[in-house]
């Protein structure tokens, strides 16, 4: 019955998208016939409701604001985590759509109203043209161009068709590769996260709460979707052994995150102190003064890269080069069976170690400026 229903779902869906194809108005071209003005309008569509994906979309955001610097620049993602594009100097309007879809439908519809009037130059779908809502939102948009890579399921919805990246790409990379027709050279920026100074004040009067002020502490988060999990015994053994009286420990567990929380049972270290902060900009503060951060292939796992926070990453697919964090003192450990606690102490004590400068009260203590954006 399962089976059935998938391909009952799979095949309305192609039904739906090749009905959305006949009224996306598509005019092939190549890349070097698009001229852009000093000035374009652009609209960026990441319509994919996780975390991780959205930050990820950021550094083509700023690397399209250095080379445009009077662009105007839109973009439309998922409602959940737009929050975390507030304050973002590069963005100019963001477009909040709702996952649920009985408010999708009526929503959807004035939305594609809405981002046709704003006449753009250029539409870009970030997921590269994988995605159904993604392309059909670029297509009718009804920008003067849209982009995606020629070798996915709906690059059909576009005028300019893409060679793909290599496999293995890292995301960054290739969603930038989306942009570079237009002049955008150079290496990556990091992923941006504008934290405001009472976001900061927020997570200074929780660290003191907790006794944390002044100290080094060493973060580790215990959650992450399906098989990515790092097993709870490892995050034990692992917390003791690090455990020093000139440290303390951090573990922070969302709402999802409370069988892995249980599962740890009496085994913390004593004064490791559990925190369950769920609001992204908010963990995100927190994050932020960590020395470092622990942690499987999840949306924190991408938090602590955009505001800079050195990350011991514990990777157990193959897709590790794809979404692996890409700052100078990240560490990346990937085994199929998840990396052994051998390895993620000796990478921890590495960090803590390596005269890295980290000072108690992490990368804010070095003096990032309040309310600035930060990047990975």
């Amino acid at each position: 019955m399962g089976r059935l229903k998938e391909k009952l779902v799979l095949g309305a869906r192609h039904r739906l998208g090749d009905l959305v194809r006949r009224r996306v108005h598509v005019r092939p071209r190549a890349a070097a016939e698009i001229r852009l003005g000093a000035a374009p309008r652009v609209l960026f569509v990441r319509l994919n409701y996780r975390m991780g994906n959205l930050l990820l979309a950021t550094p083509v955001f700023r690397a399209f604001r250095a080379r445009y610097p009077e662009a105007v620049i839109h973009v439309v993602c998922g409602d959940r985590f737009a929050g975390l594009l507030d304050g973002n100097p590069d963005i100019d309007r963001v477009w909040p759509v709702p996952r649920s879809h009985a408010v999708l439908l009526w929503r959807y519809r004035a939305l594609l109203a809405r981002l046709r009037e704003e006449r753009f130059d250029l539409a870009v779908d970030c997921g590269g043209g994988a995605s159904f809502l993604g392309a059909a939102t670029v297509g009718l948009a009804r920008a003067a161009a849209t982009v995606a890579y020629d070798d996915r399921r709906y690059s059909g919805y576009f005028d300019v068709r893409l060679p793909p990246p290599p496999p293995g790409t890292h995301v960054i990379d290739a969603q930038l590769g989306l942009v570079r027709p237009w002049g955008i050279a150079g290496e990556p920026p990091g992923m941006v996260l504008a934290l405001t100074d009472a976001e900061r004040a927020w997570a200074a009067r929780r660290w003191a709460e907790y006794g944390l002020e002044g100290r080094r502490v060493v973060g580790f988060n215990v959650g992450a979707r399906g098989d990515k999990k790092w097993p709870p015994g490892r995050f034990v053994e692992t917390m003791r052994r690090v455990d020093r009286p000139d440290r303390r420990l951090v573990v922070f567990a969302g709402p999802e995150d409370r069988a892995q929380l249980e599962a740890l049972g009496g085994g913390l270290p004593d004064g490791a102190v559990v925190d369950r902060t769920f609001e992204p900009r908010r963990f995100a503060a927190l994050i932020e003064r960590c020395a470092l951060f622990v942690t499987a292939d999840t949306g924190p796992m991408h938090l602590a890269s955009a505001v800079g926070v050195p990350i011991v990453a514990l990777f157990r697919k193959e897709n590790a080069p794809i979404y692996r964090p890409r700052g100078p003192r990240d560490r990346l450990l990937n085994e199929p069976g998840g990396p052994g606690v051998e390895a993620v102490v000796a990478a921890i004590e590495d960090l803590l170690a390596a005269g890295s400068g980290i000072p108690p009260g992490g990368r804010h203590a070095r003096g990032v400026a309040p309310g600035g954006a930060v990047g990975g």
